[in-house]
């Protein structure tokens, strides 16, 4: 099902059901080079195909290698800007903002959360953006 990215709830919407299809975390093959940069394995593109949260909001054509190790924050929005969707470029800054602490906490919960906790998780933070679950 496609959702309407440019709404709090369809973001949401289309994580979460990302997340609990894929039921797995997306991380580098390289652990020495996670180490030596001192961030999580964690990868907008991962090994086998996977997507983390933030990486299954960017099409096939419009990611590139130079976004991991990357917050989502430096991508949209950051000096290192390097990509940002319409539907992100054409909200009103207090929504953007919005929307760029939601993909924060999204990121966040990918990231270290264990996936066995993700339903609960989604359904917490749910409640705290008063969005569906």
């Amino acid at each position: 099902m496609t959702h309407n990215l440019t709404t709090l709830q369809g973001i949401f919407d289309t994580v979460k059901d990302h997340l609990l299809k894929q039921n797995a975390r997306s991380e580098r093959g390289d652990e020495l080079l996670s180490l030596s940069l001192g961030k999580s394995g964690c990868a907008y593109r991962g090994q086998d195909g996977l997507k983390c949260a933030i990486g299954c909001l960017i099409p096939d054509e419009d990611y590139e290698p130079r976004f991991e190790g990357q917050g989502v924050d430096d991508i949209l929005e950051g000096t290192n800007c390097e990509w940002a969707p319409n539907w992100y470029i054409q909200s009103p800054a207090d929504v953007r903002e919005e929307m760029l602490r939601m993909l924060g906490e999204l990121q966040c919960a990918h990231d270290n959360v264990p996936v066995d906790m993700w339903p609960a998780e989604l359904g917490r933070m749910a409640h705290r953006w008063n969005l569906e679950g």
